[in-house]
């Protein structure tokens, strides 16, 4: 959970499908209702003042090439420990405001949200390492929630970002 929090994609070793792998979707707080696909969502959302607010959730890239949104591990995934990080999976940064002068206090989440991102993303692939492996689990355990935390911290902020330009 925490390499999807942080913006990877993910996938399970065990998976016999090619090429699959699961990603988490920050949703929005207010999103646009011309911004819906599905016509019975965007009708919700001009009926609730023209925006709604959609929850995170995760999809995956199946292996016919589909996405298949809303995606929900099976229990066997849910408690497999072998998920690993896709390896051309970049942190996914929300994209910064362009064409718009931000007042410096908006400017400085942004910037934090850079550093903090760029952290969590160092953090992660440490978790990922033989040397995290060799803590002890008192140390291992304080490390996961210093992830958790970081990305939690890393989504208010993606959050507060998107409100800046809608």
């Amino acid at each position: 959970m925490e390499a999807l929090k942080a913006g990877r994609k993910v996938s399970r070793a065990g998976w016999n499908g090619k090429g699959l792998w699961v990603a988490m979707c920050e949703g929005s707080p207010a999103l646009e209702a011309g911004k819906f696909w599905n016509p019975h969502a965007r009708a919700y959302a001009e009926a609730n003042g023209g925006a709604c607010a959609v929850k995170p959730y995760m999809l995956l890239k199946t292996a016919q090439g589909d996405i298949q949104m809303g995606w929900a591990p099976s229990g066997p995934d849910a408690m497999a420990d072998d998920w690993q990080t896709v390896d051309d999976s970049p942190v996914v940064r929300v994209a910064e405001p362009r064409n718009i002068t931000l007042p410096p206090h908006q400017q400085r989440v942004i910037d934090e949200r850079g550093d903090l991102v760029g952290k969590l993303d160092k953090l992660t692939l440490f978790l990922e390492t033989v040397q995290f492996s060799t803590l002890d689990m008192a140390e291992q355990s304080r490390l996961h929630l210093q992830c958790k935390a970081m990305a939690a911290y890393a989504g208010v902020l993606a959050e507060r970002i998107v409100a800046f330009t809608e």
